[in-house]
């Protein structure tokens, strides 16, 4: 299903997951419960420093303000899919450190029944932040970000179901399949 953000048609669907045995393990989309949200309400600029980020068009672009979590990779197959890649590389971030900048109605949504969705520029076609349904953070591509910070990556996740060509050499965590929200959480944004 496709659903284009500032429409009325948003997919709030509960999560499905297949009795199928080859999808017996979750991929991180459905384990977050990903869906579409109007954030409208949270436009605007943030006083102060704050990471600024874009697809490759330019059209959509969005603020990150606070401290930013370490990168998750997560190498499911969906995630590979999307992003034409070996895994996709992004941050979560605290919903009130979010803010939209220009071009929300560049922004379309794929839904699969499953839960899985992509938000994308309609223009270019770049994968775009989209809210993570049942908690307070925004799912962001590490790609998008404009400028360069010293961010490093914290987890890889769906390792158990990365392309049998990817090679991971980093000593950071990886998890078979997605660990426990909170675990996941306290990797992203340890306590200082």
């Amino acid at each position: 299903m496709i659903v284009a953000r500032g429409t009325a048609a948003f997919s709030h669907a509960p999560l499905l997951v297949s009795s199928n045995a080859r999808r017996a393990r979750r991929n991180a989309h459905e384990a977050f419960e990903i869906y579409a949200i109007d954030c409208s309400a949270l436009s605007g600029d943030f006083l102060g420093d704050a990471m600024r980020g874009s697809c490759l068009c330019g059209k959509v672009e969005f603020q990150i303000g606070g401290d930013l979590s370490k990168i998750y990779q997560c190498h499911c197959s969906l995630c590979r899919k999307q992003g034409g890649s070996s895994s996709n590389s992004a941050i979560i971030a605290d919903v009130r450190n979010f803010r939209w900048i220009s071009g929300q109605e560049q922004i379309s949504s794929y839904v699969k029944p499953t839960g899985f969705r992509s938000d994308f520029c309609s223009r270019c076609g770049s994968p775009v932040p989209n809210p993570l349904r049942t908690t307070a953070y925004y799912w962001v591509p590490a790609g998008l970000l404009d400028d360069n910070m010293s961010l490093e990556v914290g987890a890889h996740l769906f390792v158990g179901s990365k392309a049998s060509w990817d090679t991971i050499s980093s000593s950071v965590p990886q998890y078979e399949t997605m660990p426990k929200l909170s675990e996941f959480f306290e990797l992203m944004h340890p306590r200082v």
